[in-house]
């Protein structure tokens, strides 16, 4: 059983599987043992993609316990498998019976078999059970889904004035203009049907002049062109640009240009050449920019016409120009709010070029001539960096020392103290290397910056300050074991020291029990017991955000979600105790609260397959840290998947590389396999880089090429190369990965 249970968790169903079954074949198996192995075959084969055999597992899950616990969530199970194989009557006699013992999310259930009814094709009670769901105090977003399923169903019956009461009622709250252009494009087209055409077209011509950069104002604008109805070239033009369907784009702004209205012409030029460029004709797109700067030069987008020029020619591969467009700006509109970044683009450009002197005099003359710009502090920086990189290290050192003494208070002083110890030490100055290291190594935050970390590297390996400390290597005998009893009534008494208990609770067990009535934790453990993971984490975070200034809440809802595998929650419950205690660095908590916050989850996975990639472990628990905080089910916005985040595409070449057979993309969010995928993909960018683990992580987020280009201009310098990352994501992914490793080290690592 003990087997079976670790494997369903680290996402093994086939082997779990045959664990469970196993044991129910087992005539001396523990009864208790059998009921849930019983039930938990259901699980398994449901989330092995096997529908109908967990069907008839939870089946015969029900018929065999009836006075298990679990009677319940067996039929919410069954009707989901029911639902899977398009059993609807069946699946609906589940929800039913599901809802007759459990009314927590009856929202939840009632519009599951709202869904079953459409499938059946029965309007009339589909309809009562979206209601129904709407009396279960849904929330906002669950609310609006539910209206729309209303209105969709009042459209099919014609009751076009119902429908689009829906709708209206739905924007009275929504905010979201993406959100409120779909809508009133669903509205447009219920009052089309019912022959009222002039509201349809007035709710398609607000989307348009409203909302002209969502995907609704296009369908919106098809609809009014396709109706004949007339609209304003400008506006048809912008539509079509944020479409991206640049030719109709500039079309519809060259009939505007060709009217007698003269209030947007520069606009529309404008416009335009943005299009001109983003479909490559970028002759044409500098002709319309420089149509702008003669003609309209008072105009609000001139500036910005100089800088796209600039961009134009940069992209022909015309950079000396580009420069030069920048360079004429600043000179001909020294006062202007966007000079700053004109200059930081030329800079950029020569830095492109690896004309080091070039670039490093543009930024110093930015940061000169427009000292308080937001650009300014970066230049001086990035000034000293180019300086550096050609060796001039007495102009570098300067140029950090003016940003130290210029900008006591920015957030680059640390990585100026690190930098400027490099500078003295490869000009000779071991003395002054060695105090500007030390003084980067010193930090007040609660989370030191990267290069905080970087400097306390240097200082610990004890290597020369003339040589560059590569990534810290892996150590033997982690301490993964430790005396949790100990640790946390240590915790627990440091908590009880600074945060208060209620005054109607005597000690954090009983605050535990008062934690388990709140609405919101109930329903997290609902969504749990039915295997809704998603649904559940949403009800913990939304617990989490309105108690998260109750420390003694977050400690004990930080090992509750803990227990529960809800990753997520309990390492930011715990980051927020940290954060509202004395300790003024998260080093200075104590070490079981270390642990929550850095946690290492799936060890039994991950130390496998690090071992069989020769891959320090810490780093790959820093990684998912970074990447799900832990979390399997996770998807991101790009549609990366599970714990080390694989994007469906890359899971796809890595399972042919690797042979795996019968792979979907959804299967990444299995620990095992994600894992297993993740490590040797992560094994692929340290081969890559001759193990340069800043390189390989940048590949791992950025892909192989970015990383390679970045490689070659810092050379072996790994510090040149993290400077050099031009992704602001992928920069700030290296470091907090690298911070994070720290900690991991700090927290787990053997003391020799």
């Amino acid at each position: 059983m003990r087997l079976g249970r670790k494997l369903y968790h680290q996402g093994n169903y086939t082997a779990a599987i045959e664990q469970f079954q196993a044991l129910l074949d087992d005539p001396a198996a523990d009864a208790d043992e059998a009921a849930e192995a019983s039930y938990s075959l259901g699980q398994c084969l449901w989330r092995n993609d096997e529908p109908g055999a967990a069907a008839d597992a939870f089946q015969d899950f029900l018929n065999s316990y009836p006075r298990d616990s679990r009677q319940a969530a067996a039929h919410f199970q069954l009707a989901e498998a029911q639902a899977a194989v398009e059993e609807w009557e069946a699946a609906i006699v589940n929800y039913r019976a599901y809802l007759d013992e459990r009314a927590v999310i009856s929202a939840t259930i009632q519009a599951r078999i709202g869904h079953a009814y459409v499938q059946l094709q029965n309007d009339d009670l589909a309809l009562e059970s979206y209601k129904a769901a709407l009396e279960g105090e849904p929330y906002l977003e669950q609310t609006f889904a539910l209206r729309e399923k209303i209105a969709e169903i009042h459209t099919r019956s014609e009751a076009y004035d119902l429908a689009i009461a829906q709708y209206q009622k739905i924007l009275e709250s929504a905010r979201s203009d993406s959100y409120r252009a779909q809508i009133e494009y669903l509205m447009g087209q219920a009052h089309f049907l019912a022959e009222n055409t002039d509201a349809a077209h007035e709710c398609w011509a607000r989307v348009v002049e409203q909302y002209p950069r969502t995907h609704h104002a296009y369908l919106s604008l098809v609809e009014l062109v396709d109706a004949g109805i007339e609209v304003d070239e400008f506006q048809r033009g912008l539509v079509d640009f944020y479409a991206g369907v640049y030719g109709p784009a500039v079309q519809a702004l060259h009939r505007y240009l060709e009217t007698k209205n003269t209030e947007r012409r520069d606009e529309a030029r404008y416009y335009i050449g943005r299009a001109y460029h983003l479909s490559g004709s970028y002759d044409q797109a500098i002709g319309e920019y420089n149509t702008i700067i003669k003609a309209y030069p008072d105009s609000p987008v001139a500036a910005d016409a100089w800088l796209e020029k600039a961009r134009s020619l940069a992209a022909k591969d015309s950079v000396d120009e580009a420069i030069e467009a920048l360079e004429d700006f600043v000179a001909t509109r020294p006062d202007g709010d966007l000079a700053p970044e004109a200059l930081w683009r030329a800079a950029n450009l020569h830095q492109e070029l690896a004309a080091w002197e070039e670039a490093a005099e543009v930024y110093r003359r930015l940061q000169q001539d427009y000292p308080n710009s937001e650009q300014a502090v970066e230049a001086l920086f990035r000034a000293g960096l180019n300086c550096f990189r050609r060796q001039d290290y007495q102009m570098a050192i300067k140029d950090w020392q003016k940003l130290a003494a210029n900008y006591p208070d920015s957030e680059r002083l640390h990585a100026v103290g690190y930098w400027l110890s490099r500078a003295y030490s490869a000009f000779g100055n071991e003395v002054q290397a060695g105090e500007w290291l030390a003084s980067a190594a010193k930090s007040d935050s609660f989370l030191p910056p990267y290069y905080a970390f970087r400097a306390a590297q240097v200082l610990d390996a004890s290597t020369e300050l003339g040589g560059v400390a590569v990534w810290p290597a892996a150590q033997p005998n982690l301490l993964l074991d430790f005396d949790e009893t100990t640790e946390r009534a240590e915790t627990e008494s440091w908590l009880l020291t600074w945060a208060e208990l209620p005054a109607e609770v005597d000690d954090l067990g009983a605050l535990a029990e008062i934690m388990g009535h709140d609405f919101h934790y109930r329903r997290g453990l609902e969504y749990l017991s039915l295997g809704l993971v998603q649904e559940a984490g949403d009800e913990f975070e939304i617990m989490r955000a309105a108690l998260r200034d109750d420390a003694l809440i977050m400690y004990e809802l930080a090992l509750a979600t803990r227990e529960l595998r809800v990753y997520k929650t309990s390492i930011r419950c715990a980051s927020r105790v940290a954060a509202l205690s004395p300790a003024p660095a998260i080093q200075d908590a104590p070490r079981f609260l270390q642990r929550l916050i850095y946690p290492t989850y799936f060890d039994d996975l991950l130390l496998t397959e690090a071992a069989a990639r020769n891959i320090d472990p810490l780093l790959i628990f820093a990684l998912i840290r970074q990447e799900s905080l832990f979390e399997p089910d996770i998807q991101s916005y790009a549609q990366a998947i599970g714990l080390m985040q694989i994007v469906p595409s890359t899971g796809d070449w890595i399972a042919l590389r690797l042979g795996w057979e019968d792979f979907a993309p959804h299967h990444l969010a299995r620990p095992y396999l994600n894992i297993y995928f993740g490590t040797w993909f992560l094994a692929q960018g340290l081969d890559a880089f001759q193990g340069d683990v800043f390189a390989a992580l940048a590949a791992y987020n950025a892909g192989l090429a970015a990383s390679a280009q970045w490689f070659d201009v810092a050379g072996d310098d790994p510090d040149l190369f993290v400077e050099t990352i031009e992704y602001s994501q992928t920069l700030h992914y290296v470091q907090l990965i690298y911070q994070h490793h720290a900690l991991y080290r700090q927290i787990y690592q053997r003391i020799p």
